[in-house]
């Protein structure tokens, strides 16, 4: 019986150690490109990655805003997608991006071709997303929403005159509603990659994951 409860008490004592030795990772909810179900298009890649690397890597999904504030709070080691130009935390690193990330205005009529064509307007933005300076300097009349399939509907209904968003987060939502609207030139780009606390547990992940990433661009280039 003694032995028996030293065994598991010593088992414990590792999966504790362990579970603390591991990267925390948080990701924002982007339907299609980031999901629950890790099938969106950067969860693919992300496990490719990891496979590659043979590491146990696990990240949650939650909604941009609840992901920041995590961050913040140094809940989380590293979140995803975030460009370290736009953060205000200038003691963090990024990964190699999976993506280049382009936000636009999207319309019916096609009248806003610039950020200042949005002044006395409503315009539909979600929750929790930076659009960049430009946009926060203009005070926009912004009509928040937690889902990018809100504003969808918003603009369909004529409740809003046009919202920004991000490409490719939009382009999937529109493809699966079969929906085609005006866009602008994209007023901001966005490097899609890990953004974490300068740690050293950070570093080797950042580490591993662009080795990971490196392999995959070299063999995608060799096909």
């Amino acid at each position: 019986m003694k032995g028996g409860f030293f065994t598991l008490l010593i088992g414990m004592i590792s999966f504790f150690c362990y579970s603390s030795e591991q990267i925390k990772l948080m990701a924002y909810d982007i339907p299609a490109i980031l999901q629950a179900d890790k099938q969106g298009e950067y969860d693919l890649v992300i496990e490719q990655v990891r496979q590659l690397q043979q590491e146990k890597w696990f990240y949650t999904v939650a909604p941009p805003a609840r992901v920041d504030k995590m961050f913040e709070q140094k809940v989380v080691d590293c979140i995803l997608p975030f460009d370290k130009a736009f953060h205000p935390n200038k003691n963090t690193i990024n990964s190699v991006p999976l993506n280049i990330a382009k936000a636009r205005i999207y319309s019916i009529s096609g009248q806003f071709e610039s950020l200042n064509a949005l002044v006395g307007k409503k315009v539909g933005a979600r929750t929790g997303m930076l659009y960049g300076p430009e946009f926060d300097s203009l005070n926009l009349d912004v009509k928040l929403v937690g889902h990018i399939d809100q504003n969808i509907e918003k603009l369909l209904s004529q409740r809003i005159d046009a919202f920004v968003a991000w490409s490719p987060d939009i382009d999937a939502a529109l493809n699966k509603k079969g929906l085609t609207f005006i866009r602008s030139d994209a007023f901001i780009v966005h490097n899609e990659a890990f953004l974490c606390h300068d740690t050293p547990i950070a570093r080797s992940f950042i580490e591993t994951f662009n080795k990971g990433m490196s392999q995959i661009k070299s063999e995608v280039q060799s096909d």
